[in-house]
């Protein structure tokens, strides 16, 4: 079973306007494209526009992400069982490498340190540890328990945090 990172670096490239523009996102690399790709998901899913998604408003796009996920899982299920087994994992892993390095020729070039043309899990992680350090370099607060890792609930609460900051757009 893949974990929750691999399965979001490899919906991204079936079609899933993901944004993690935040640590542990080792394609995020320019700011001007985070802030577009951001303004696109509030301009689609902030309903009230007061510039932040509540709990509703995720949820419809997280909804919508998983229809999109379901959907491009569709086109490597060949044996149509329903799921994906290796060999149509493998093939969903290599296009997925194919449009990522197309798409984003030097953050595939940094992500695959070992220049086979892949970008394997260790080098996923690898990439995914580094920016969780360089943002809680940049961050410490977020780290709540102070233990040197963001958990899930940490990171949730730091961008709570970082969203009650920012006036309301009116």
């Amino acid at each position: 079973m893949l974990n929750l990172s691999r399965v979001l670096l490899i919906a991204a490239v079936c079609g899933a306007s993901i944004t993690t523009a935040h640590a542990g996102d080792p394609t995020a690399t320019d700011a001007s494209a985070k802030h577009t790709k951001h303004s696109r998901v509030l301009e689609k899913y902030d309903a009230n526009k007061d510039g932040v998604l509540d709990d509703t408003e995720r949820a419809a796009r997280k909804a919508d992400l998983a229809a999109k996920h379901a959907e491009a899982e569709k086109k490597f299920d060949t044996d149509g069982d329903g799921k994906l087994n290796d060999s149509e994992k493998s093939a969903k892993k290599a296009a997925h490498d194919v449009a990522f390095k197309a798409k984003h020729p030097e953050a595939f070039a940094k992500l695959d340190t070992n220049n086979d043309g892949s970008i394997s899990k260790a080098e996923h992680d690898a990439a995914t540890a580094k920016k969780q350090v360089e943002f809680l370099t940049k961050h410490p607060e977020a780290d709540a328990d102070h233990d040197g890792k963001l958990s899930k609930p940490e990171k949730k609460a730091w961008h709570a945090a970082q969203h009650k900051a920012q006036p309301a757009k009116s």
